[in-house]
C-alpha cells in the first residue's frame, strides 16, 4: 500500500491521456494520504482504486471531479420517481461531504464500499433509521405511512396498497415499534426493506460491470459464468461476479476486525493484570508504612554484636559471639556428662571451652575455673566410692536403732545418708583443695545474642 502513489502515477497516461491539466483536475493526486487509508480500510490495492476511479469518471460526465445525486440516478438508470429514490437520497445524505449537493471521489468511494458490504442486519437498521425522523429509537404506524405517502413533483412513489397494508398491520403498540419488532414484521411488510436490498444489488452489479469493461476479469471467466448461468442472463453474470468480489472484500475486512478485536482483548487482559500487580504493590507499601514507617525502634533493644576474629584451622569460627565465663560456670555440672540442660543458655563441650576467648580477657581466670570444675568432678567420684562402701553398715546401724520399724527406718536411712554424703564431700574437698570456697558462684549477666 505504501507504493500506491507510484502505481497510480504509472497508469496516469494510459488512463487519462497526456494532458497534465486534465489529470490534476480529475484525479485527486493531492489526497494520496486519504486514499492510502481507504485502501487499508477496505483492503483495496492500487489497481482496484484506479478501477473505482474510472467508474467515478463515467458517473462524472461533465469532468468536474464531483458527482451529484442526479448523476447517481443516471448511473443506476433509475428514475427520480422510482421506489429506489428515497433510499438513494438517504444514502447521499449520509455521505460525509464538504458540499451538500456534490461529492468527490474520496467521499464517494467509502460510501459505495460500505453500503455494498452491508449485511442483512445493517440494511434493516438503515431503513429503520430512515423512517425514524425524530431519532428516538422507535417508530410508529404514522411514521411508516408518512414515509410511504411521499411524492416527487406531485407523483406518488409508492402504490396505495402499501399504505393500506400498514393500516391493517397488527402490532402490540401502534405508537411505538422497536427495532427488534420491526425486523420481525418484515414478513408482513417486506416492501419497506426490499428497495434497500435492490439498491445494494444494483450498485454491486454496476460496479462489477464497469470493472469488467476495464478488463479486470478476462474473457474466459465471463464466458464460463455465462454458460453456467440460467438462460445466459448477462445481468445475473455481473451479479455473480459482483457478489464474489464484494464477498472477498467482506471476508478480508472481517478477518482484520477479528484480529484487531483479539488484540484489543489481549491488551485489556494485560492492562488488568498490570493494574492488579500495581495495586498489590501499593497495598504492600501501605502496610509496610503502617507497621514500620511511623514507629521508632527501641534503642534499649539494640545490643552490639561482639564477634571474634577468624582463628586458623577452626571450623565455623567466623562470627562467633564472645563467651561469658559466668554462664559457663552455671552449667559446669552438665558439661562433663555431655548432655544439654533444658532451658539452658549455652551448651559447650569441654574441649571447646579452652579455644574460645571470654569477654573477660583473662587467661588466668579461665585456667582457675577449669581447675575448679575438674576438682569438683574428682570430689564427686571419691564421695560416691566411700558412699558405696559404707552403705550396708549405715543401713544396719539405723535399723538397730529404730526398733525394727521398717517405715521409720527407711526415712532415717535416707536422712542419715544425705548427712554423711555431704560431710564426706566437705572433708575430701578441704583435703584436696584448701582454697575451695563453699559459697555458690553468682553467675554473671547473660548477653542476648
Amino acid at each position: 500500500m505504501g507504493n500506491l502513489l507510484a502505481a497510480i502515477s504509472s497508469n496516469i497516461k494510459e488512463i487519462f491521456g497526456d494532458s497534465s491539466q486534465s489529470q490534476n483536475k480529475i484525479f485527486p493526486i493531492n489526497e494520496n494520504d486519504k486514499l492510502q487509508k481507504l485502501s487499508q480500510r477496505f483492503h483495496l490495492d492500487g489497481k482496484s482504486i484506479i478501477d473505482f476511479h474510472l467508474i467515478f469518471r463515467k458517473i462524472d460526465k461533465q469532468g468536474s471531479g464531483y458527482v451529484t445525486l442526479v448523476n447517481l440516478f443516471e448511473f443506476l438508470k433509475e428514475e427520480l420517481t422510482s421506489t429506489l429514490s428515497p433510499y438513494l437520497r438517504r444514502l447521499f445524505i449520509l455521505i460525509e461531504k464538504e458540499s451538500n449537493d456534490k461529492i468527490s471521489f474520496v467521499e464517494w468511494l467509502p460510501a459505495i464500499c460500505v453500503y455494498c458490504l452491508y449485511p442483512k442486519e445493517r440494511i434493516y437498521s438503515f431503513v429503520f433509521a430512515m423512517i425514524d425522523d425524530d431519532h428516538d429509537q422507535s417508530i410508529s404506524k404514522k411514521d411508516m405511512i408518512k414515509f410511504l405517502v411521499q411524492d416527487h413533483n406531485g407523483q406518488k412513489i409508492f402504490p396505495i396498497n402499501f399504505i393500506r397494508a400498514i393500516e391493517i398491520l397488527e402490532v402490540p403498540r401502534s405508537d411505538k415499534i422497536t427495532f427488534d419488532q420491526f425486523k420481525r414484521l418484515q414478513q408482513k411488510i417486506p416492501f419497506l426493506c426490499y428497495p434497500a436490498f435492490r439498491l445494494q444489488e444494483t450498485l454491486k452489479a454496476k460496479v462489477t460491470k464497469a470493472i469488467l469493461n476495464i478488463s479486470n476479469y478476462n474473457l474466459s471467466t465471463i464466458l464460463f459464468i455465462i454458460q453456467i448461468s440460467p438462460k445466459y442472463d448477462l445481468k445475473l453474470t455481473f451479479q455473480i461476479l459482483g457478489d464474489k468480489f464484494w464477498e472477498s472484500l467482506y471476508n478480508k475486512i472481517k478477518d482484520q476486525e477479528s484480529k484487531e478485536q483479539k488484540q484489543l482483548q489481549a491488551d485489556k487482559i494485560k492492562e488488568e493484570i498490570q493494574k492488579k500487580w500495581n495495586q498489590k504493590i501499593e497495598n504492600k507499601a501501605k502496610q509496610f508504612d503502617q507497621n514500620f514507617g511511623v514507629k521508632k525502634l527501641n534503642q534499649n533493644l539494640i545490643i552490639p554484636i561482639l564477634r571474634q576474629e577468624r582463628q586458623p584451622r577452626r571450623r565455623g569460627s567466623d562470627g562467633i559471639v564472645g563467651i561469658n565465663v559466668g554462664n559457663l560456670l552455671e552449667i559446669k555440672e552438665d558439661i562433663y556428662k555431655n548432655k544439654k540442660r533444658s532451658g539452658s543458655f549455652l551448651y559447650i563441650k569441654p574441649p571447646y571451652i579452652k579455644d574460645k576467648k571470654p569477654i573477660i580477657n583473662s587467661d588466668q581466670e579461665d585456667e582457675n575455673n577449669q581447675e575448679n570444675m575438674q576438682s569438683e568432678f574428682h570430689i564427686d567420684q571419691v564421695a560416691n566410692k566411700k558412699e558405696n562402701k559404707n552403705q550396708k553398715s549405715i543401713i544396719q546401724k539405723i535399723r538397730r536403732q529404730s526398733n525394727n520399724n521398717t517405715v521409720a527406718s527407711n526415712k532415717d536411712v535416707k536422712q542419715l545418708q544425705k548427712q554423711l554424703t555431704q560431710k564426706k564431700k566437705n572433708q575430701i574437698s578441704q583435703k584436696l583443695n584448701p582454697i575451695y570456697k563453699k559459697q555458690p558462684i553468682v553467675p554473671q549477666k547473660k548477653f542476648i545474642l
